[in-house]
């Protein structure tokens, strides 16, 4: 599946697919929302949760700059401790 395929697809297709086949990397809070991070093929997808009902308000295939406010809540262990 290509992200251009994902993105044609209805929200719950979309859903359906995260639950079959994304791998799930991290979450973060951003105001009233709960933003969860997966991976897809090739592609990465974020999937916008409304924090006080637990509805899920988007899902997006995101890149760049949108990916990175993702990675600071990852901790990478230092040179030498591997």
């Amino acid at each position: 599946m290509t992200s251009t395929d994902f993105k044609e697809c209805s929200l719950s297709d979309r859903i359906r697919i995260i639950l079959r086949t994304g791998i799930y990397l991290n979450d973060i809070e951003y105001q009233n929302f709960k933003l969860h991070l997966y991976s897809i093929s090739d592609f990465y997808v974020e999937v916008k949760i409304i924090s006080a009902s637990s509805d899920v308000e988007s899902v997006r295939v995101i890149s760049g700059e949108d990916v990175d406010k993702f990675m600071g809540d990852l901790a990478f262990p230092e040179r030498g401790y591997l």
